[in-house]
């Protein structure tokens, strides 16, 4: 085979700008919590627990140079083929989207954000024996949501579009770890392209170990040579996030510490999550040793001060109860744990968690008093109901 870009002929299919909104729902003022979010509760979910250890999760900032890898030099030639595609009739977002790319991949440096989690499974299923499984889920198909646990925080079938927001290629690459191996792949999400031979392509391709005489098409394993691959030297089970073109550099590691610590507090006080964040000496952590003056020390930054009082709840609070919802029906007790403090300066926030400790969503309850509450759902089968229903319905009856 022959490792590259491939980008699957259209062969009379719907062709695809840059417009779908697989990426686009993702952009925007919250890029950067859904960037914290979908890869950190896929890490939590997928938590090796034969390990009495935390999940860890790395960000790593780094600065490459665009030709010494072929990975990114030959996605020069896609790029092209966008634009001998459409012509003049590309609309604007796409012809926004080709000029930032060129203007990134035609500097001598572009900068990367590798996303690394330890403590976990990995993605099983590298092998492509299965049409379901989390390898799969996450670097072959779209919608498709394959998860151990049924009230997991999330699923690799849309969430998986995030890391694409953050790169100006577009351009996301995955190695993962397992028992039974380790494989890497690139995918790129652009727009119908004109290939080599002058064929129209669908929108998503892929850089693998191509054979299309024999319509095998593989992702790098051990045994693969290929330099881009060399940036993650993995020695143990877990999966790497690789952005390339990452476009969010700006005070990167404080907004995404923001992030964590507004959608994590209570992973990381719970001991299930450390993060950790490194741009070459430049390094910073977060774990239940420094949480509290973490979150301490941004309570006045914009939307931080209800994440503080939240935290104050859970770890100081006025009122604490463990409940037992639905006990008859699924068999569960102590299923939902409840944190209220009432402080005059409070907002009357409530805060949703999963089990993972990952916040599912904020709002207030006009009630006469002042306070902040945290609502844990602990229970796995009620947790797998919230998936499916609205957690307001409970958390309403519980703090009236």
């Amino acid at each position: 085979g022959k490792i590259g870009w491939r980008f699957p002929p259209l062969f009379g299919g719907t062709r695809q700008t840059y417009t779908s909104n697989d990426i686009e729902g993702f952009k925007g003022e919250e890029l950067i919590d859904n960037i914290a979010r979908e890869i950190c509760q896929n890490s939590l979910d997928a938590k090796n627990k034969k390990l009495n250890k935390p999940v860890e999760i790395v960000y790593e900032l780094k600065h490459i140079p665009v030709q010494q890898y072929k990975a990114i030099r030959e996605y020069q030639k896609c790029l092209e083929g966008c634009y001998a595609y459409w012509g003049n009739e590309m609309d604007n977002r796409l012809s926004d989207f080709l000029k930032e790319a060129e203007a990134a991949i035609t500097q001598d440096i572009v900068s990367v954000l590798i996303v690394s989690d330890y403590n976990t499974t990995g993605l099983n299923g590298i092998c492509g024996k299965k049409l379901f499984s989390p390898w799969e889920a996450l670097t072959g198909s779209d919608g498709m949501s394959v998860k151990d646990s049924k009230d997991s925080s999330g699923s690799y079938g849309i969430g998986k579009n995030a890391p694409f927001a953050c790169s100006s290629l577009s351009m996301v690459f995955y190695n993962t770890k397992v028992d039974e191996g380790q494989a890497f792949i690139g995918v790129a999400r652009l727009a119908t392209l004109k290939d080599e031979n002058g064929r129209a392509t669908q929108r998503v391709g892929k850089y693998q170990n191509n054979d299309d005489e024999n319509e095998i098409w593989k992702p790098l394993y051990e045994d693969d040579e290929d330099d881009f691959r060399k940036l993650v030297n993995r020695k143990e089970n877990g999966t790497d996030v690789i952005i390339v073109g990452f476009n969010q550099e700006d005070h990167w590691m404080d907004n995404i510490e923001k992030a964590i610590l507004k959608n994590f507090f209570v992973s990381i006080q719970e001991r299930k999550l450390v993060v950790k964040f490194i741009e070459g000496n430049n390094v910073k952590y977060i774990d239940s040793t420094n949480i509290a003056s973490r979150i301490s020390f941004y309570k006045d930054k914009p939307k931080m001060a209800e994440t503080y009082q939240m935290y104050m709840a859970f770890t100081e609070p006025s009122e604490h109860s463990q409940l037992s919802v639905l006990r008859d029906s699924l068999g569960e007790s102590n299923n939902i744990d409840v944190y209220i403090k009432a402080d005059s300066s409070y907002k009357k926030t409530i805060g949703n968690f999963r089990s993972t400790g990952m916040l599912v969503g904020t709002y207030y309850r006009r009630i006469f008093q002042h306070y902040a509450a945290v609502v844990i759902v602990r229970g796995e089968k009620l947790g797998e109901l919230l998936k499916k229903q609205n957690l307001r319905v409970i958390t309403d009856g519980i703090i009236n």
